[in-house]
């Protein structure tokens, strides 16, 4: 006798995830928008922008209308601290590579883990039966 079927989770609960997941991915690149202009600064200019939560909202916000020019998305007082649009959007680059790296990264160590996990009864099982000559 089979153990119950893994079903597939209800379309309800599936959209809910694909918001998550798009929630968490939006979340992420504002905080590598964020962190590309505070580095950027600080490379440029030797001091961060002192751009908050609130203001790196704001930055995100206006940033689409600023694709040329990445540094007026920021407050105007931080501006000249910013590196020209090559090295902002150079910087952004590295970081969102290297975040999809470590995602990818921790997610196959996830898998070969989980994986791992459940083939270990069938393997010790496998072991106990060599070792007891059965």
């Amino acid at each position: 006798m089979s153990g119950p079927r893994a079903s597939s989770p209800p379309a309800d609960d599936r959209l809910v995830n694909l918001g998550l997941v798009l929630l968490g991915a939006v979340a992420i690149l504002g905080l590598l928008v964020w962190a590309a202009g505070e580095t950027g600064a600080l490379i440029a200019s030797g001091e961060p922008t002192g751009v908050g939560a609130a203001g790196a909202a704001r930055v995100i916000a206006a940033l689409p209308s600023h694709i040329g020019d990445p540094a007026g998305a920021w407050p105007e007082s931080v501006r000249g601290r910013l590196p020209g649009p090559f090295g902002f959007w150079a910087l952004l680059a590295g970081m969102v590579a290297a975040a999809a790296g470590g995602g990818l990264a921790v997610a196959a160590a996830w898998r070969r883990l989980h994986r791992d996990r459940q083939a270990w009864p069938a393997r010790a099982g496998a072991r106990g039966r060599e070792a007891t000559g059965l």
